[in-house]
This record gives C-alpha cells, sequence and structure tokens, in this order.
C-alpha cells in the first residue's frame, strides 16, 4: 500500500469502505450513535497490522458475540505482509 501507515491502513479499511458504501452514518468509526461492530485485540494493530489475526472480542452492535483466548487467523498473516 505504498507510504501509507498503519492507521490510514485500518482507516481505509473501516471508515473509507463505509463512505463508499454509502453507511458510513452507521458504520465505520467509533462515534455515539452508530452501530459498534468491534474487534477487540490484545495489541495495538496501528503498530503492527499482524495484532489483527489475534482477536480477543468480537462485538455486534455493541454486544460481545464471541469471546477468544488469541484466535489467531494463520491466512491473515499471509495477507498482512506488506
Amino acid at each position: 500500500m505504498g507510504s501509507q501507515n498503519n492507521f490510514e491502513i485500518i482507516k481505509a479499511a473501516t471508515l473509507q469502505n463505509s463512505k463508499l458504501l454509502n453507511i458510513d452514518k452507521e458504520y465505520g468509526s467509533i462515534e455515539i450513535g452508530k452501530k459498534a461492530d468491534l474487534l477487540i485485540t490484545p495489541r495495538d494493530p496501528t503498530i503492527d497490522l499482524k495484532n489483527l489475526s489475534k482477536i480477543v472480542s468480537v462485538f455486534k452492535h455493541g454486544q460481545p458475540v464471541a469471546q477468544y483466548k488469541y484466535k489467531k487467523y494463520k491466512n491473515l498473516d499471509t495477507l498482512l505482509d506488506i
């Protein structure tokens, strides 16, 4: 992705995509009134995108739907190698 930093990459995958799909009033960023669909990771993905492969919790519309003790997705590691 060229010179983009990790924060810009995550923003492009979330907020920018929600704008393209015209759903940014409900999704794409963490704000009051928006639907809270979140992945919780034990480490900061803006430091290393591979941290997105270690998911601790998943929230859909603000409600927890899954809890993990470090679920690792092998394919995600490969996809995130930039």
